[in-house]
């Protein structure tokens, strides 16, 4: 059926066809689903072992709720993702974004915003990793769901998703060697990640939020010197500084990287000058 197109073709048509005859899987749905269940009790489920059961999917996803299917998908986008981290399988990042995609639908279907905002961002993520820019040097497809992300996290007052899809936005545009485009928008996350102090950023943990505002930083810190904005990149220094020299007991070679990074940028600025 329709929904079965919207999924990787070559992973459920057997599948699909066994159920149209009304024959059982090769593995009961039972077992599958118990074995499901008892993996994502695990830290760290084996892919190989929920793909084995994707055969099933489609006909586990018509006997549960918005919410459980949800959690079943998103075990299989991850899956997908982790198959395509450990073999290099372009088709697995392709397969993991197709089953994303459902779960953007079916989150925007349960009011669940915030997460579906944050689907967006993780399919233009994988996208963009695996993706050849286009002509011009866009990567429009990732370009879109960054977007669609963004503004709905300024629609909602996310503002840890406005953060996240407006930095990404950013950082593509500097590639793409729109520095000036690439600043404003970088400028914007960084203002949404100080509205985020109340901690709209939800699991985040403090560590990985203050390394996703360090990298923002370095490239705005490096977007400012391109245009030739000084004044402002003298004034954002001190919060680079900051970030990058937390106490002695928080202190790990990540900010050492970003240390190197300040003392480089602190360099050039005083040759521009």
């Amino acid at each position: 059926g329709a929904e079965c197109q919207k999924t990787a073709w070559s992973s459920h048509k057997d599948a699909c066809n066994l159920h149209k005859k009304g024959v059982t899987p090769p593995l009961p749905l039972q077992d599958a689903l118990e074995k499901l269940t008892a993996l994502m009790q695990t830290d760290n489920p084996n892919w190989r072992a929920v793909l084995e059961c994707e055969v099933c999917m489609e006909m586990l996803l018509e006997q549960l709720s918005d919410n459980e299917r949800d959690i079943l998908l998103k075990l299989f986008a991850a899956s997908h993702f982790s198959r395509f981290r450990d073999s290099g399988e372009e088709g697995g990042a392709r397969e993991s974004c197709t089953i994303n995609e459902r779960r953007i639908t079916l989150l925007g279907k349960m009011k669940r915003l915030r997460d579906q905002g944050g689907v967006m961002c993780d399919v233009a993520d994988i996208l963009c990793e695996i993706s050849e820019p286009e002509d011009g040097g866009r990567h429009a497809v990732p370009l879109t769901w960054y977007q669609k992300a963004r503004d709905l996290g300024a629609a909602h007052g996310f503002f840890a998703l406005e953060f996240r899809a407006s930095a990404a936005l950013g950082q593509m545009a500097i590639e793409e060697g729109l520095h000036q485009e690439g600043a404003d928008l970088l400028r914007h996350a960084l203002a949404a990640l100080l509205k985020d102090e109340a901690g709209d950023a939800g699991s985040e943990n403090d560590a990985d939020r203050d390394f996703r505002e360090l990298n923002v930083l370095a490239h705005f810190a490096d977007a400012l010197l391109t245009i030739n904005a000084f004044d402002e990149l003298e004034d954002l220094l001190p919060r680079f500084r900051e970030k990058a020299n937390p106490n002695p007991v928080e202190q790990t070679t990540g900010h050492l990287h970003f240390q190197l990074t300040l003392h480089y940028l602190g360099a050039r600025l005083h040759e521009a000058r």
